[in-house]
């Protein structure tokens, strides 16, 4: 009887595959809004008979707010946006889990599999170096390696934590949408940095960049004709990364200054003595 799974060519690789699983996981929910409050602006829409003036006003006097602004507020929409790193993590996952080590081959991947999950994979002879120059698919992206241990590390032990925290630290009051707190939070991770959730949002990005979003990740190598290889190269280093980088860089920086805009305005001196005594990113650093 065949098995739809064969069997791992070690734990090794089992464990390598369910540790992108769980990275992938972990970003899926700590991009995932865990509340969404009341949306004002619907409340505002059913009271415009008889208080249009007053809506307006409390409309006018509504945070700030750039990610609402794109959509990125709603209960699905960020899940939407990232759901290709689940994609990719899980394509990656397949490939590690049938990656054997010991003879460089795909053990797990073969004839009628390989043609349509693999149609293009071919190893590269050694894995003791970071890239290739082919589309031959790396295997230091298939096993235990400083390129899959470190990203991999980072997702699950720094980011995923400074995210996930601050959930259960602000309970009602995190929001993805700028919303007033009914209280300014200062102790426990609050009590060393101001931001870390937007610490933890930038090492998932981090990590996840790291992991997929070169130009020899296993999706290509393994799916793309050769031929488009030098193409997918130029794209990821002239236009790939440098808009990762921008766009993660530009849109914390942009809700950073809106959310402090708002606590200062809320809590007035509260804010500023907390503010002149804790980091805002990286504790004692930054």
């Amino acid at each position: 009887m065949t098995t739809l799974i064969s069997a791992p060519a070690s734990a090794s690789q089992a464990l390598l595959a369910g540790a992108m699983l769980l990275a992938a996981y972990l970003t899926f929910v700590g991009v995932t809004p865990p509340h969404v409050p009341k949306d004002r602006d619907n409340d505002n829409d059913k009271k415009a008979s008889s208080k249009s003036s007053s809506a307006t006003l409390d409309k006018k006097n509504e945070p700030e707010d750039l990610i609402k602004k794109i959509n990125l507020t709603t209960p699905r929409g960020p899940s939407i946006v990232f759901s290709h790193i689940a994609f990719l993590a899980s394509y990656a996952a397949f490939l590690a889990y049938s990656y054997d080590p010991d003879t460089n081959t795909l053990a797990g991947v073969g004839g009628a599999t390989k043609a349509w999950a693999a149609p293009y994979c071919s190893l590269a002879p050694s894995s003791s170096s970071s890239t290739v120059t082919s589309n031959a698919l790396n295997p230091s992206l298939l096993t235990w390696s400083p390129f899959t241990a470190v990203p991999l590390a980072i997702i699950i032990l720094i980011g995923a934590p400074l995210r996930l925290i601050p959930y259960s630290a602000l309970a009602q009051n995190f929001t993805f949408a700028l919303a007033e707190p009914d209280r300014l939070v200062t102790t426990g991770i609050y009590s060393l940095v101001q931001h870390p959730s937007y610490t933890g949002l930038a090492a998932l990005f981090f990590g996840n960049s790291v992991l997929y979003y070169r130009y020899d990740t296993p999706l290509v190598a393994c799916l793309c004709p050769p031929g488009w290889m030098p193409w997918i190269r130029i794209l990821a280093i002239a236009f790939v990364w440098p808009a990762f980088v921008f766009a993660g860089a530009f849109g914390i920086s942009v809700r950073v200054r809106q959310e402090e805009k708002m606590l200062k305005a809320k809590f007035g001196k509260e804010w500023e003595s907390w503010n002149t005594r804790t980091a805002r990113f990286i504790p004692y650093v930054f």
